[in-house]
């Protein structure tokens, strides 16, 4: 070394039981740009997962929200138009009419099916496809759950013939808006 220029050495390492070592140059890892890019890259990651579940879990919030909103404004709404016929006891006018509400003969969004009963559970009408058995109701606060199934059964009180009181029965399916969701989760994360 004419100049004071000094080779490269390759450093020998001890392990940490003692014994030997092994012979290993420093490379680009062992340098703090790399960790400062390591760990960048590893805080950005863990941001975006970050803003898709939070996305994921306001979208879903939203959609139940909406869920409970609708079935309180349809409940209303039919209970107001099927009084006057259940009270009169003129079910062949309430069942045509009724057969008016259904929106969508798929299944994937709308009302889906009505069912009128009376106070012992029997059956005075129905209208759609009920598939044996009514189903059972959903209560508010299983209404995530049947966001996630895509229908909502939903059972009202209804005033009939000789101040009796049955029910009103009806399915809302959510399945397009649920599976919109589910794309936008599914897109997000990609």
């Amino acid at each position: 070394a004419e100049w004071g220029i000094r080779p490269l050495r390759v450093m020998k390492v001890e392990t940490l039981n003692g014994r030997g070592g092994s012979t290993r140059r420093h490379g680009w890892f062992g340098s703090l740009r790399a960790r400062i890019l390591i760990a960048s890259l590893l805080s950005f990651g863990l941001i975006a997962g970050a803003i898709v579940f939070n996305s994921h879990r306001v979208m879903r919030q939203a959609m139940v929200e909406n869920v409970r909103i609708v079935a309180g404004q349809t409940s209303e709404l039919l209970n107001l138009a099927a009084a006057p016929y259940a009270v009169s006891g003129d079910y062949k006018t309430l069942k045509a009419f009724l057969d008016e509400f259904l929106t969508s003969e798929s299944g994937q969004s709308g009302l889906i099916y009505l069912a009128v009963g009376r106070e012992d559970g029997s059956l005075v009408l129905q209208s759609g496809p009920i598939d044996g058995a009514l189903p059972d109701p959903d209560p508010p606060e299983a209404y995530p759950l049947a966001v996630e199934r895509g229908v909502i059964h939903v059972r009202r009180a209804l005033l009939q013939e000789n101040n009796s009181i049955g029910f009103i029965q009806y399915g809302i399916s959510f399945k397009l808006m649920r599976d919109a969701t589910q794309r936008l989760s599914r897109d997000g994360t990609l």
